[in-house]
């Protein structure tokens, strides 16, 4: 992975982004899912930071039912996609949306 890559895929977060900052985390969370699909748990014990923020970083970049205001949350940029896991598991897989796939496979960086 070359450094040319990651500033171009960081350059395409920024520009599409309404939001003032995205969090260090956020982009750490993107990198991690770009690797492989990965659980809330699994992103949370690479981190070392909770869950719940975690969770919060993974919502940045992808749609989501907003129970309290009964709205869809949809994100400037919808890099990631949650799917929920089969049972008897619990919680959800985050995957690269198809448009995460794009953007870091237009960067140079391959996606696996």
């Amino acid at each position: 992975m070359r450094l040319e890559s990651i500033a171009q895929v960081l350059g395409i977060v920024r520009t599409n982004s309404k939001a003032t900052a995205l969090s260090v985390l956020s982009l750490e969370v993107l990198f991690l899912v770009a690797e492989k699909p990965r659980t809330i748990e699994e992103l949370s014990q690479l981190t070392g930071s909770q869950s719940a923020h975690v969770n919060r970083a993974v919502l940045r970049f992808c749609t989501w039912w907003d129970k309290k205001n009964q709205a869809l949350r949809t994100p400037d940029l919808g890099l990631l996609t949650r799917k929920k896991r089969p049972q008897p598991e619990r919680g959800y897989r985050i995957y690269l949306s198809r448009l995460g796939k794009q953007v870091f496979e237009t960067s140079g960086i391959a996606h696996t």
